[in-house]
């Protein structure tokens, strides 16, 4: 499995301009490194701000507020101002998606350090590099830069008739098609959370339980509806198996008791998890 590609920087853009400019973040000095997407949270004055990002976050926008109207009021303006950003030059909106925290998982982005707005390039558009595109032809907040690159990250998955973000996956052995290639418009893409049960299916062992992928079946396996996984768990030979225990919510396990130092585990999954009995 290879990396990501790049994709050529025709167009750039300054989240952190973009918010001052649109009224969301303050700033009481660094007024020259605004330009430069330079802008630092000791940068920001926090009693006038209602929109910002940290530090360390691209694209992960916080409300300066609690939760309650204020921040609602907030979160809806910003979500409007995001999805109606143009770029008059060329007629184009530079945020292909934004979403509210609550909607986030749709772009895989959960947990504690995911902001309360979160957002991704369109195709063409990228941001974070101004020490080397050396700003935007004609200031603003989105434009050509200055001198071109090409870098990945940041925005939807792009792929054009020059060049493609998108990671490369080539797979060969027994079992598996040859000189296939995935029709990604009727089946969708193979994942990065897709390769660990997928090499799983092939080498015939059990995927990690925290694991969130699915086996990508039209890799070299048949078409067919399955109404079961096949269970590649070892059969426990040595000792009877002496206690049963109970797949917990968390996939925690109950009444486990051990018999000597010849402990082993006989696993089978199951439709609501794993249920382990232990010899």
């Amino acid at each position: 499995m290879a990396d990501h590609g790049c994709s050529p920087d025709v167009r750039v853009a300054n989240i952190r301009k973009f918010l001052h400019d649109s009224g969301f973040t303050v700033i009481k000095q660094g007024e020259e490194r605004l330009e430069r997407d330079d802008i630092r949270e000791d940068d920001i004055d926090f009693e006038k701000t209602t929109a910002y990002l940290k530090d360390d976050k691209g694209f992960d926008i916080f409300i300066n507020a609690d939760p309650g109207p204020k921040f609602d009021r907030i979160e809806r303006d910003l979500l409007v101002a995001l999805r109606t950003w143009v770029n008059e030059e060329v007629g184009t909106t530079p945020v292909a998606i934004v979403l509210p925290r609550r909607d986030a998982y749709l772009l895989g982005r959960w947990g504690d350090e995911c902001g309360d707005v979160i957002f991704a390039w369109d195709h063409g558009y990228v941001s974070g590099y101004f020490g080397q595109w050396e700003g935007i032809v004609g200031g603003g907040s989105a434009g050509a830069p200055k001198v071109f690159g090409a870098h990945h990250g940041g925005f939807i998955p792009t792929q054009s008739e020059v060049s493609s973000s998108f990671a490369t996956l080539m797979l060969a052995g027994p079992g598996l098609k040859k000189a296939y290639t995935r029709p990604a418009q009727t089946l969708g893409y193979i994942h990065a959370v897709d390769i660990v049960p997928t090499f799983c299916h092939l080498l015939g062992v059990n995927p990690p339980l925290q694991s969130h992928g699915a086996i990508a079946i039209a890799t070299g396996f048949p078409n067919r509806i399955v109404r079961s996984v096949p269970d590649y768990s070892p059969t426990c030979t040595r000792l009877r198996c002496c206690s049963e225990a109970r797949a917990s919510s968390n996939f925690g396990t109950k009444g486990i008791r051990t018999c000597n130092s010849f402990d082993c585990a006989c696993t089978t999954t199951t439709a609501m998890g794993r249920a382990d009995r232990f010899c």
